[in-house]
C-alpha cells in the first residue's frame, strides 16, 4: 500500500476531519504512556495538534495549503464512526478472538470487536488485546540489575507480530484484521498483500 514512498496512504489528509473526531481519552492515555517512557522528552510541552503532527497524525501540505488530520491520526487514535466514514477507512474492523477451549461446540472463549461497548482505534485494540496474547506464555524470571523483566524473545515476537499485523495493513481494500489465539498457534491476518 505504501510503495509509492513520495505520497505514503497514512500521510494522506483527509478532508473535513476535526478534533471532534479524535478519541481524546486514547489520544490522553498515549500521552500519559509516553510521558512513562520519555518523562523528559521536548515533544510533552508541545500543544495537542502540535504533538499529533510530531507523530504524523496531523499534517500540514507545503504544496497545496492543505492541513488536517492524516488517516494514520485518524486509524490511531480517532473515534470508530470517524474511521469507518467513507474518506477514511471504512471497512476498519479489527477482531480479535480467542478460543482456549477445548469443547468443539465454542466458537470462542473472548472476543474484542467494534462492538458499541468502547471507542475502536488502532491504540485502543492494541492496549486490550496485547496484554492477551502474552497473558498464556511463559513468563521468564530475569534480572536486569535489581528490576525483572518477564518478557522473554517469545513475548517479544508475539508483540512484534501484532504490531506489524497492524502497522503493515492496507485499510484502503476490502478486508479486517482479525488476531486468532487459539490453544495450540496463533494467526495474524491482515488486508492486502
Amino acid at each position: 500500500a505504501d510503495a509509492d514512498d513520495s505520497s505514503p496512504a497514512d500521510s494522506r489528509i483527509l478532508d473535513g476531519f476535526t478534533f471532534d473526531d479524535i478519541d481524546l481519552v486514547s489520544f490522553t492515555q498515549y500521552r500519559q504512556l509516553f510521558s512513562s517512557v520519555h518523562a523528559t522528552h521536548p515533544w510533552l510541552a508541545e500543544s495537542d495538534i502540535k504533538l499529533l503532527t510530531k507523530l504524523g497524525g496531523y499534517r500540514y501540505d507545503r504544496a497545496t495549503k492543505k492541513e488536517g488530520f492524516t488517516l494514520a491520526g485518524l486509524l490511531m487514535f480517532g473515534k470508530y464512526s470517524s474511521i469507518i466514514d467513507p474518506e477514511c477507512a471504512p471497512n476498519f474492523f479489527p477482531d480479535y478472538r480467542e478460543n482456549l477451549s477445548t469443547d468443539s461446540n465454542i466458537r470462542w472463549t473472548d472476543r474484542i470487536i467494534p462492538d458499541g461497548t468502547r471507542e475502536m482505534n488502532l491504540f485502543q485494540f492494541y492496549l486490550l488485546v496485547a496484554p492477551r496474547l502474552s497473558s498464556t506464555l511463559p513468563k521468564p524470571f530475569n534480572l536486569k540489575g535489581d528490576t525483572r523483566i518477564d518478557e522473554g524473545p517469545t513475548q517479544v515476537a508475539m508483540r512484534e507480530a501484532f504490531v506489524n499485523t497492524l502497522i503493515h495493513a492496507d485499510y484502503s481494500t476490502e478486508g479486517t484484521i482479525l488476531i486468532e489465539q487459539k490453544q495450540d498457534k496463533y494467526t495474524f491476518t491482515n488486508p492486502g498483500n
